[in-house]
């Protein structure tokens, strides 16, 4: 996706027209991506509730190898020239992976109050649009600190690990939000080198054919800040077991 070399901020001189077009289609199928799991979350705590429901309690292992595939599927993208290139298999390719992250979400968003899940999507959006443009603007160049990043991601990684294993065997309310804010770091400073590499002039940009894969690595950084905020409320407790699984009665899930 990506090619280093000079370039004047923000477009290359010798295709200015191209990366804007380049520009908008990442960031018009970033929107795309962004709506369609919005509508597939809304629905699943509304008209289909009791369906979500029914899908967490009896095939949530399913769920989990879904998440786990659309992760494969997007590595295999990343890494396949071919593939991205295909016109009709990275479309089809793209779409399935954003189902692949959309629906497994069913496990973190079953008992959420609709309230919540459109203020948690309200705010990550807000953070997403000014650090996008914080990123677009600024003259510092993120593409130089590969090593930094890489520097980055490990230091976070072994905090997070660390404060996970306070909260889980402690019980340290704290150290989870601790790790939130490490994450939420980590996550925002690789949206604005994505963002640069994609705005281009930059030390490294993206490939102007890369339009799909760009927009899949913004959409799995929104997806990442978004499933923190899915923290706030958790409500498992009040799913029914299987044991007491009643499809014509479901008044008591609203209590």
């Amino acid at each position: 996706m990506f090619q280093t070399g000079k370039h004047f901020w923000p477009f290359r001189p010798n295709n200015p027209q191209h990366r804007r077009r380049f520009v908008v289609k990442v960031y018009l199928q970033f929107v795309l991506f962004v709506m369609i799991g919005l509508f597939h979350w809304v629905l699943m705590i509304t008209a289909l509730d009791t369906w979500t429901v029914w899908l967490v309690r009896n095939h949530s292992t399913a769920l989990l190898l879904a998440f786990v595939m659309g992760i494969f599927l997007f590595l295999l993208f990343s890494l396949s020239r071919q593939m991205r290139s295909l016109c009709f298999l990275n479309w089809l390719t793209t779409l399935v992976i954003v189902e692949f992250l959309a629906q497994p979400m069913a496990l973190l968003i079953v008992r959420t109050d609709l309230l919540f899940l459109l203020a948690g999507f309200l705010i990550v959006t807000l953070v997403v649009v000014i650090f996008t443009l914080l990123a677009a603007i600024m003259p510092c160049d993120l593409t130089e600190g590969g090593i930094f990043f890489l520097i980055l991601f490990m230091s976070v990684f072994v905090l997070s690990v660390y404060c996970i294993v306070l909260f889980q065997v402690i019980g340290l309310d704290w150290s989870f939000y601790i790790f939130s804010t490490l994450f939420a770091v980590m996550v925002m400073a690789f949206l604005m080198y994505h963002v640069q590499c994609i705005m281009g002039g930059r030390i490294t940009e993206a490939e102007l054919a890369d339009d799909k894969y760009a927009a899949l690595l913004l959409f799995y950084e929104f997806v990442a800040l978004f499933m923190l905020t899915l923290y706030w409320r958790p409500k498992m407790d009040h799913v029914p077991t299987r044991s007491t699984w009643n499809p014509l009665n479901w008044s008591h899930l609203n209590n």
